[in-house]
């Protein structure tokens, strides 16, 4: 007599295997039933565009006008990467991405082009170091950089470096100059001050003219910085004043 007992493990495990084939495929089946008529044109249209981020020189037309073909079309078939490339290209957008959000809304996240700086009198820094030129003439209160060409990042990291050091004193920079022979001068002035002061770096120990510069003019200059014009700190040793009436006098 055989012992039927034997075979039931097999038995049962081939039934395991084929209810678990017969749930993927029935599952599969499904998310393909579901996914054809989620991604169908007529179905879960786009009716909404917001918007998050400050209208200040971007165009909120603008933006409009690039994403309203995508009104209408299906909620999940959007193509989102091109249609970020698209509005990358509206004037003052720094940053932008786009992004679904339930049921029908397209939502556009974008950034301004932040400008800190004028280059050369006839073209603008932004903040990731881009030199762009604009129609607008505003923006008069940043500072000015000059340089030759392909030096703006030099330009930018010698004005922050610059900056941390004069801002110790309470001088805040108008210009930096940086000229073709590698020359440094800054123009900086004591807070609302009219007329701003020269001063002259010269094209090495640039931090240490500055610093040795900011010593004296803390314990003793500070007061005196109405009439101060011309700093000349191209000397070894020591530095030269110029006063507003064009006294000069030399210090160490």
């Amino acid at each position: 007599m055989t012992d039927m007992r034997a075979h039931r493990p097999e038995s049962q495990r081939g039934a395991g295997l084929l209810i678990s084939l017969v749930f993927v495929i029935v599952f599969g089946g499904l998310m393909l039933y579901l996914a054809d008529y989620l991604l169908q044109t007529d179905r879960l249209p786009v009716q909404r565009i917001s918007f998050i981020g400050e209208f200040q020189n971007v165009s909120r037309e603008a933006l409009q006008d690039v994403a309203t073909p995508y009104v209408g079309k299906n909620f999940f078939a959007l193509d989102l990467e091109r249609l970020e490339a698209d509005l990358s290209k509206v004037p003052w957008v720094a940053r932008v991405s786009v992004g679904r959000r339930w049921p029908d809304t397209l939502q556009i996240n974008f950034r301004e082009t932040q400008l800190v700086a004028r280059w050369n009198d006839s073209q603008w820094i932004t903040e990731d170091a881009d030199v762009i030129t604009l129609s607008t003439a505003a923006y008069t209160s940043l500072p000015r950089w000059f340089g030759p060409q392909d030096s703006h990042e030099i330009v930018q990291a010698r004005h922050r470096q610059f900056s941390s050091i004069l801002g110790r004193a309470g001088l805040r920079i108008d210009a930096v100059r940086y000229s073709a022979r590698g020359a440094w001068q800054i123009e900086a002035r004591p807070g609302d001050a009219n007329d701003a002061m020269h001063i002259k770096l010269g094209r090495r120990d640039l931090q240490e003219r500055l610093q040795r510069f900011m010593q004296a003019y803390t314990q003793s200059l500070v007061h005196m910085n109405e009439k101060l014009r011309v700093v000349d700190l191209r000397y070894p040793n020591g530095f030269a004043l110029q006063w507003q009436e064009t006294q000069e006098t030399e210090a160490g």
